[in-house]
């Protein structure tokens, strides 16, 4: 039995004395002890995860702080904006994208609308209308929808506002035969050709005085106005106002009669001609102007987001270019496309077979905030700021209670006197208030760098105290050990054993103090960012954008405004002061001991 025990059970490896000394090193013992804890593993993991996500993140999701866009604004996290309905996979009649949701019917004529089509911008978009009948065209705007069906008679739905629902009587009476829904404006005409206008005209100025009995190809709009092109193949502007998409190039009347598609954006406009050429103008925003190569010849129909452009090219491919943020401005390989469809930030292309293929901005991970602005981008980019911040801070004030508290504690008596009650006398001056009168008597002059500086020095040069005492104790206590005396009976300087000698000998509880200076600086820049007189807007910090959400109505509809910063700043500290209390443990000899 006994021989049975030995060949299962491992033997135990004999070792030499020096083996044995190796294993049993304090530095080995005492990280067996910190990494013993599950607590301290789980601290370091949190900790190394938000640290490396906040410092290289920014790398690959690059944030411009400045950036808006009020096509965006509080918009829920998921990707669920080109999630169309498989039902439509190969059985497409009718196709349109607005921002960030799409309509589309299939060959039965029935109606369907995916993406955000849910919060107040968007409000009633998924409500159908009942008894269309068997739809034939669908057009999507900025927050509402249009439909024709087969008898010609239009249906819109979506944000009853600006005049949107308020269908013109000669519309209900006639039959429509094209549609176009843009930014709060909905254009029809009848098979009179008459073309009828309604919506926010306060806005969107469009003049159809010069195509009136005129048969039209297809409209495009934006913010401002828009253009149409007519079955001749002549453009023409719906405005009388000096815009930048009606500031046509100089040899305009003599490519007029061969156009055979238009699209507008912001600033520009784009036209394809008989020969597959494309022509740009207006403002070169974005690089709108910079056609890919192998579009110019190759160009059949062209469709606009809010500031790109994408084409569909004869050998059944396609092409997009201009703002590029979200990958609307960079097409897939795709082959045998039969149309395109373009919203704000999204393109659809559908094959022959009726197969659909979506690139752009599919939606937000985190969500947006009430400027559009993405919030995971915004929180990675806050973290690489906030530790940053934190950092410094930290740095600062372990300097200054480092050589405060090892000329203390080595030199005692009225050095020691003296430094500690000034130590006392510093650490009653109360952190907030003094840091909100010094950032509001001189930080409203200061540049958003400056704060940032002045920011981290009020942090560093006022939490220095706590440093300093401790440090003072350890070097009390090591300056009796022997090889200090020892050192001090060789003559050796005072400042070398100070630093050379002791110092070593404490890093460790050092260490662990910083780590709890850390997680209070953070929480410190949190605090005063939050309260409005640290970190300002645009710039992002986990603090200023818990202060953007300082609004019930966001605190109980926008949840992921704050939740998601506050969590990042809540892991941050949690596991700092975990990571800090498995130090403390393994190091302090007196806590040690008792394990």
């Amino acid at each position: 039995m006994k021989s049975l025990l030995q060949k299962i059970l491992p033997k135990k490896q004999e070792r030499s004395i020096y083996e044995e000394e190796k294993v049993q090193s304090p530095f080995r013992s005492k990280m067996k002890i910190f990494l013993a804890r599950k607590l301290t593993i789980i601290g370091i993991v949190i900790f190394s995860a938000i640290l490396i996500s906040s410092m290289l993140g920014p790398f690959w999701i690059p944030l411009d702080q400045t950036w808006t866009d009020n096509t965006q604004i509080n918009i829920r996290p998921g990707f669920f904006f080109m999630r169309y309905p498989r039902q439509l996979s190969g059985n497409v009649r009718a196709f349109s994208a607005g921002n960030n949701f799409a309509v589309g019917v299939d060959n039965n004529g029935s109606v369907y609308v995916w993406g955000n089509i849910e919060g107040s911008r968007n409000q009633h978009l998924d409500v159908i209308p009942e008894n269309m009948g068997n739809v034939t065209q669908v057009a999507a705007g900025f927050n509402h929808i249009l439909a024709v069906n087969d008898e010609g008679n239009l249906f819109s739905w979506g944000l009853p506002a600006f005049g949107l629902q308020d269908i013109p009587q000669g519309v209900i009476n006639n039959r429509i035969t094209y549609i176009h829904a843009g930014r709060q404006v909905s254009i029809a005409i009848d098979e009179n050709n008459q073309v009828y206008v309604w919506g926010n005209d306060n806005v969107v100025n469009i003049r159809t005085t010069d195509i009136r009995g005129q048969y039209v190809r297809t409209i495009d709009s934006n913010t401002t106005s828009g253009l149409a092109l007519l079955e001749t193949g002549v453009i023409v502007a719906l405005t009388n106002r000096d815009l930048n998409i009606t500031r046509f190039p100089d040899n305009m009347d003599e490519l007029q009669g061969r156009f055979v598609d238009v699209a507008v954006i912001t600033q520009s406009a784009a036209a394809v001609l008989d020969d597959g050429t494309v022509i740009v103008w207006g403002s070169d925003e974005f690089g709108v102007y910079d056609v890919p190569y192998h579009v110019q010849g190759n160009a059949v129909s062209i469709q606009s987001g809010r500031d790109h452009f994408t084409v569909m090219l004869n050998d059944g491919s396609v092409a997009s270019w201009g703002f590029d943020m979200h990958g609307q401005g960079s097409a897939p390989r795709l082959n045998n496309i039969a149309m395109i469809h373009t919203g704000f930030h999204q393109n659809y292309a559908i094959d022959t077979q009726g197969n659909i293929h979506t690139w752009g901005l599919s939606g937000y991970l985190m969500g947006s905030d009430n400027l559009g602005r993405c919030v995971f981008a915004r929180t990675i980019a806050s973290g690489r700021i906030s530790l940053t911040i934190g950092a410094i801070a930290t740095i600062i004030s372990a300097l200054l209670g480092i050589i405060i508290g090892s000329i203390s504690g080595y030199y005692s008596g009225k050095v020691d006197v003296f430094l500690m009650r000034f130590a006392e006398v510093w650490s009653a001056i109360p952190f907030l208030p003094t840091a909100i009168i010094i950032s509001g008597l001189i930080g409203n002059r200061m540049s958003e760098g400056a704060r940032v500086f002045l920011l981290m020095s009020m942090m560093g040069i006022l939490n220095w105290p706590g440093m300093a005492r401790q440090v003072r104790a350890q070097m009390l206590e090591a300056r009796g050990n022997e090889y200090v005396i020892a050192a001090v009976s060789l003559g050796v300087r005072t400042r070398k054993i100070i630093f050379s000698h002791i110092f070593p000998n404490i890093i460790a509880l050092i260490a662990v103090r910083l780590s709890l200076s850390l997680a209070g600086s953070l929480l410190n820049e949190a605090s005063l960012s939050f309260l409005g007189i640290g970190i300002r807007e645009p710039t992002a910090t986990w603090g200023s954008m818990l202060n953007a959400a300082l609004d019930s109505v966001v605190m109980r509809d926008f949840w992921w405004r704050w939740i998601f910063p506050a969590s990042f700043l809540g892991f941050a500290t949690v596991s700092l002061h975990i990571i800090g209390d498995g130090m403390r443990e393994a190091f302090d000899p007196k806590i040690a001991g008792k394990g």
